[in-house]
């Protein structure tokens, strides 16, 4: 092959990547942006109790009051506290129209539901504030292979995304390698359309001698069990 023909090749092959490259990256890129903006980032709030940090989700906004769904190990300490009411607190970070932080806003909130074999709790708050939304739940269960998306507050860093890829289901959790550490329990788990699929609440353990936590992949509890408990105050069965 000449030079002429090698170059021509190498060309074309560039233009061929040019051509398809960019069509795939701006679609994933603007959908994700969208969705993590649009729906995810703003209804993701900071669940704090009496010895316990994690993540919540606005799962429902009336015109005084909300309903944030987080895990009840993140709560529990408030619940079991005489002193505390069955009281804790929730904040989020108050950003502008770039998403760069301004500020903080904290509410108090009543548990009002609780489920602790499936490791949910469901808070109320009487406040009707703009800033915050309520996110949709997913009328269809994901499936191993569907890119999905998390927001919580690893170590009080709140409103943090992580992405991976959903890869197995267990025992009513799906298995995930999302960022989860300490403080994104009862976050929530999305698919690519900004939707509720689950709630993250634990790290997947391997027990040989001595236990491996540190595996890399996160389990949250699954769609099915989250509708469930959020009868009658979200969802309708």
């Amino acid at each position: 092959m000449n030079k002429a023909a090698l170059r021509i090749g190498i060309l074309l092959s560039i233009l061929a990547l040019v051509a398809i490259t960019p069509s795939c990256v701006d679609k994933i890129n603007y959908d994700t942006t969208k969705n993590i903006k649009n729906k995810i980032i703003n209804s993701s709030v900071c669940v704090k109790a009496l010895e316990g940090l994690g993540a919540g989700t606005v799962v429902r906004k009336d015109k005084n009051k909300m309903y944030v769904l987080t895990c009840f190990h993140v709560i529990a300490t408030s619940f079991f506290d005489e002193n505390s009411k069955n009281m804790c607190n929730i904040e989020y970070e108050l950003l502008d129209k770039t998403y760069k932080v301004q500020g903080t806003v904290s509410y108090l909130a009543k548990i009002i539901k609780i489920d602790i074999d499936n490791d949910l709790a469901l808070l109320e708050i009487y406040i009707n504030d703009k800033n915050l939304v309520a996110i949709k739940l997913a009328k269809i269960e994901p499936i191993r292979g569907d890119i999905v998306y998390s927001v919580g507050s690893p170590l009080g860093l709140e409103r943090t995304i992580s992405t991976g890829i959903l890869s197995n289901f267990i025992e009513g959790f799906y298995v995930s390698d999302n960022t989860t550490t300490f403080g994104n329990s009862g976050g929530g788990l999305y698919n690519k359309n900004g939707e509720l699929i689950g709630v993250p609440a634990r790290v997947f353990v391997y027990f040989p001698f001595p236990p491996i936590p540190e595996s890399g992949l996160g389990m949250s509890i699954e769609l099915k069990i989250i509708k469930k408990f959020l009868i009658p105050y979200v969802w309708s069965n």
